[in-house]
């Protein structure tokens, strides 16, 4: 096994507390019944009830709405079994965080690391390649993976072998280094009927089209990024980018026409943030993320849509706060991407991978 950790990352805990709120931390029972006698556990069953909760079978740290933390989180930030029974007794989950493993057909593993962390997102510390000690710790103990297989789907209902895949990327990445990621992935996902290893045939009629599909792609993926998941409100927001009336997001506080909002995306945010959207996807293409979003072409229109999402809760972030956009709210709208489309939600996979059938239904109508 060969790992290769991603060199353009840099990580050192900063102890915000991040990677302790807002996720479900599956444990052990045997820890469980370990922590049961503790007097932290006593605490946390004072304040929210119970320590731990079962779904489907399986045992996770409870939390609930008016608790979104970790309840062995101390004042401190600091975990409280890491204090009072070590690192090595942590749940996996926690271990492992902000670390991506993905393994590759080859056996080579790809180390890259979450932007929900606040050190990945700011690039606080030293590079990631110093954590190759407890890397391979974690690779050692079991570390959980995600696999890529040896055929690829690349759109429904078409697959190739990894070696095609491969021919594709370096094909791909000839491409981005001539002309940058979107034009490179316009190029892609506007060829979808030519073969990997082969010249590329973009269909001039379905490119004219792409500016419309990523209004569509931008709205679609407002929605799984908000916490109200409501199909009333998803309805409302699809009538408004559709109509182009008013659009509301109570989460946001903002309540305008969809011009109005797209004049504060353009002249509030425009590119400044371009740059740090095009590591973001650096990051992703690295830890392999485009082969990980159930097919090759969902994982590129992901990527795709990068920066029609971010600079639209970049701004939604700034209008919440009224001010101008600055970089916290950058920061803010590249963790909720991270947390709810990318990397660590399935919204965004079935939702991209509904888009594909939709892009290459348009590809094949237009050929």
């Amino acid at each position: 096994m060969t790992l290769h950790i991603d060199e353009h990352l840099n990580y050192e805990c900063v102890q915000c507390g991040r990677s302790c709120t807002g996720w479900n931390v599956w444990l052990r029972d045997e820890l469980a019944e370990r922590l049961k006698e503790l007097p932290i556990t006593l605490r946390v069953i004072q304040e929210r009830g119970q320590a731990f909760e079962r779904v489907d079978g399986i045992l996770k740290m409870y939390r609930d709405d008016a608790h979104p933390a970790c309840g062995y989180l101390n004042e401190q930030k600091l975990c409280n079994i890491h204090a009072t029974l070590g690192f090595e007794v942590k749940p996996k989950t926690c271990r492992q965080f902000p670390f991506f493993l993905t393994r590759l057909p080859d056996g080579q593993v790809r180390a890259g690391a979450s932007h929900c962390c606040t050190a990945v997102r700011g690039g606080l510390g030293p590079p990631l390649s110093q954590s190759r000690a407890e890397l391979e710790d974690l690779l050692a103990q079991g570390a959980q993976m995600r696999e890529i297989e040896s055929e690829i789907e690349i759109y429904p209902g078409h697959s190739q072998s990894y070696d095609s895949v491969l021919a594709f990327e370096k094909h791909f990445e000839q491409q981005l280094a001539d002309g940058g990621w979107g034009r490179a992935l316009e190029s892609a996902l506007v060829s979808l009927a030519t073969p990997l290893a082969g010249p590329w045939q973009p269909y001039p009629s379905l490119i004219e089209q792409l500016p419309l599909f990523s209004q569509i792609m931008t709205m679609s993926l407002l929605k799984p990024c908000l916490n109200d998941h409501s199909r009333e409100l998803w309805q409302r927001i699809d009538q408004a980018f559709l109509q182009g009336g008013e659009l509301e997001v109570p989460e946001y506080a903002w309540k305008a026409s969809v011009a109005d909002l797209d004049l504060l995306i353009q002249e509030g945010v425009g590119s400044r943030f371009d740059t740090r959207i095009d590591d973001y996807r650096r990051a992703i293409w690295f830890r392999k993320g485009h082969l990980l979003a159930g097919n090759l072409v969902a994982g590129l229109l992901l990527l795709w849509s990068l920066p029609g999402i971010l600079r639209l809760l970049t701004a939604l972030e700034a209008w919440k706060q009224q001010s101008e956009p600055a970089e916290e709210h950058f920061s803010r709208a590249l963790d909720t991407v991270e947390m709810s489309l990318v990397a660590h939600s399935q919204n965004g996979e079935l939702l991209v991978q509904k888009m594909s059938h939709h892009l290459v239904a348009m590809a094949q109508i237009q050929g």
